[in-house]
């Protein structure tokens, strides 16, 4: 089985979307988990009403582009995390509101049948405080996960996007998820960009891996890949960094019960948009397990 997943930024989606979608057809997997999907909204400013007029709908437009293939997706289970709103200022003089969500997508037609889904948000989050309004705002994430059967096999499949900015609050995320959606016997398969790895400089940013893995979660790279760093992250805030300035091995497929991993593979250095942007500032993971 392929599983892979790809994290989203707020740069050019749309010519992105088309890079994404040819990673995706190219490895065929039969689920796909994504973070960071991005909902624009606008409405009048300042108006206090939450804005509500769509401008850019990131899974509609990857899923608007998988569509032209010969192998579409479904949508099978969606999660709002941070739901954040802003006046913007000229030209626009408008309220802009960007709703991030966590996603899972299935083969449509494939070999995965899904049981059951389920979603969340973790009850630790990152406050932080508005200097401009003397307010606060949350930095709210959570996970999304599904029950399948492949071949008369069942499993659970979470996908999760922890905090980027804590190491504190990433621990007690780590933790909601092993007495949360990870807490279920038999076998377990857990997607994501986890802000965490056990190479990181900065000892406090291992802890929450450390924590899944303490938990009987088992890192799949280094079975697979023995003395490769493995690095996802980060090719930039614009997208533009050269495709070998990426570090840190924090985007993960971690397994737990009778799955064997068998190959796996870190890509997105392939080709760019138009304008010379890669598809992600982190770079997708591919990883074929096996159900004994």
């Amino acid at each position: 089985m392929i599983l892979t997943y790809l994290r989203d930024l707020l740069v050019d989606f749309p010519a992105r979307a088309e890079l994404i979608a040819d990673e995706i057809r190219e490895r065929k997997p039969d689920l796909v988990g994504l973070q960071e999907v991005a909902l624009w909204r606008t409405g009048p400013l300042g108006d206090p009403a939450p804005a509500t007029e769509v401008r850019y709908d990131y899974l509609a437009l990857l899923m608007a582009e998988l569509a032209e293939s010969d192998h579409p997706y479904d949508v099978v289970v969606v999660r709002d995390e941070a739901d954040l709103e802003a006046p913007a200022g000229a030209p626009y003089l408008r309220d802009v509101r960007l709703t991030m969500r966590d996603v899972i997508l299935v083969r449509h037609g494939g070999r995965v049948t899904v049981s059951g889904t389920s979603s969340g948000n973790f009850v630790n989050n990152l406050v932080f405080p508005l200097v401009a309004t003397g307010g606060t705002a949350t930095s709210t994430r959570g996970w999304t996960a599904v029950d399948a059967v492949l071949g008369g096999r069942t499993f659970r499949f979470v996908n999760t996007h922890l905090e980027a900015f804590h190491p504190g609050v990433r621990l007690l995320q780590a933790q909601e998820l092993l007495r949360g959606p990870l807490s279920v016997p038999g076998r377990l398969i857990l997607v994501g960009d986890l802000n965490s790895g056990p190479e990181l400089p900065d000892p406090n940013n291992r802890l929450a891996y450390l924590a899944l893995v303490a938990g009987g979660m088992v890192d799949t790279w280094p079975i697979l890949h023995p003395g490769d760093p493995g690095y996802t992250a980060g090719l930039g805030d614009d997208l533009t960094e050269p495709a070998d300035d990426v570090e840190h091995r924090i985007d993960m497929v971690l397994v737990r019960g009778t799955v064997v991993p068998v190959a796996s593979e870190v890509f997105g250095t392939q080709r760019r948009t138009p304008a010379g942007r890669w598809a992600s500032d982190h770079l997708g993971h591919q990883a074929v397990l096996a159900l004994p």
